[in-house]
């Protein structure tokens, strides 16, 4: 395989300036301990059951299997290949920036025991926007794609909003593992994307 473009480093300097400009931006910053807090007051004993339910959705116990469940079939092989790398790149990516802002979490959060790690940025929003995103590039062509497309944002974004109402995440981590991930994919699509 030959070496990344042009097209896909810039994706990825991008992504990198972007998340270091962000995680910078927000530390002590108002706006995300606000929305926190207004989160904090639409809690019922429901809603903590239903956010607990969908924040797994990220998770790399879920998302890893799904991966290779594609790779293991012949006829989404090359589905399970982008989606795989897409998912391992941005989880690579948000483990080494978590370790290098060491961002504590936010001191109010619901899920017992506390995620282990650092707040910034958020791994499970980066997973499941590279594994949707990988996704979506691959079935671009399927009748269904506009349906799936709005089925699986959707889904993702909830993941995203669960990190919020269970409190542990800040919304500019939640935004910069997104943010991670789009950019991550954009490089890599860039890069192999073309050939799927």
């Amino acid at each position: 395989m030959p070496l990344p473009p042009i097209g896909s480093w810039l994706c990825w300097l991008a992504m990198l300036a972007l998340v270091t400009t962000l995680g910078l931006a927000s530390r002590g910053a108002y706006s995300d301990t606000a929305i926190l807090a207004l989160l904090a007051q639409q809690r019922t004993p429901a809603l903590d059951l239903f956010w607990r339910g969908i924040t797994h959705l990220g998770s790399l116990w879920l998302l890893l299997p799904a991966s290779g469940l594609l790779l293991a079939l012949p006829a989404t092989r090359t589905t399970g290949t982008l989606t795989l790398a897409s998912l391992v790149g941005a989880s690579l990516w948000c483990n080494a920036l978590k370790w290098l802002f060491d961002r504590p979490r936010p001191p109010f959060a619901i899920i017992d025991p506390m995620p282990v790690g650092a707040s910034f940025p958020s791994a499970h929003s980066a997973q499941i926007f590279a594994f949707v995103l990988a996704l979506l590039w691959s079935t671009r062509h399927h009748p269904a794609s506009p349906l799936l497309a709005i089925a699986l944002l959707a889904m993702a974004s909830l993941v995203a909003v669960s990190r919020l109402y269970l409190q542990v995440h800040y919304p500019s981590d939640v935004l910069a593992g997104s943010l991670l991930a789009l950019l991550w994919c954009a490089g890599l699509i860039h890069w192999i994307g073309k050939t799927i």
